[in-house]
């Protein structure tokens, strides 16, 4: 097995790992979780992309606030996306009581379920393009 093959099962195992644990979490956040109302109050600038013809473009994170046993709670959504979401704009939120800051996310498919999804997704490629030219076992 090559250096390159084995990077790739390392890496694609971990964000395999990474997406089942996160879809689980996310999971648990929508059944056993609270709802709350949220407010978007700012919006981060996540990190640019690139597109194919090398034109740039800024990612937005929104920044949003709830009240969690009468605190204040912001946290910022996990998933950037090109158009910024309006400050003021009201959003449906799921947390889990238990850590609302670090388990609050603007409760849409795209943002509960996005980056688990894409982790499982990009951690299923490598680890099939991993074993894909390693040997059979025992040969």
């Amino acid at each position: 097995m090559s250096t390159v093959q084995t990077l790739l099962l390392v890496v694609g195992g971990l964000a395999f790992a990474g997406g089942v644990v996160a879809g689980v979490q996310r999971l648990r956040t929508m059944l056993a979780g609270r709802a709350a109302e949220g407010v978007v109050v700012d919006k981060a600038r996540g990190s640019d992309i690139v597109s194919r013809d090398g034109k740039r473009a800024a990612m937005f994170e929104p920044v949003v606030e709830f009240r969690h046993d009468g605190r204040a709670i912001r946290f910022k959504s996990s998933l950037g996306t090109k158009e910024a979401l309006p400050v003021g704009k009201r959003v449906p939120v799921r947390y889990l009581p238990s850590d609302p800051q670090g388990t609050a996310e603007i409760a849409t498919p795209g943002r509960m379920f996005g980056l688990p999804l894409v982790a499982l997704l990009a951690g299923a490629v490598m680890l099939a393009v991993g074993l894909w030219g390693a040997p059979a076992p025992g040969l």
